[in-house]
């Protein structure tokens, strides 16, 4: 057995949302489990966290939809932790 992982894969981003927001919005649908896929843990570059949001669509349309988050929950994991700076020169 290889090394994979089980990816979901969505669809391509809402281009008339992402130029609305000024590239801040990539917003996705999604087909469910129609859409997993098994890949090679070695060609993983990135996780992201695709978030559910149910916007109005420029058309007037509210639909369930996904948008992508880089490095969810990151930015408090360190809360409470002492970081100790290394003071060796090179």
């Amino acid at each position: 057995w290889a090394n994979v992982a089980m990816v979901s894969v969505y669809s391509c981003l809402d281009q008339q949302l992402l130029d609305l927001s000024h590239g801040t919005m990539w917003s996705c649908t999604h087909d469910g489990d129609k859409n997993l896929q098994l890949i090679d843990v070695q060609i993983i570059t990135a996780v992201v966290a695709m978030i559910p949001h149910h916007p109005t669509l420029p058309c007037g349309v509210m639909e369930d939809r996904y948008f992508m988050v880089e490095k969810t929950g990151l930015d408090i994991t360190l809360i409470g932790v002492e970081v100790e700076e290394d003071d060796q020169e090179e």
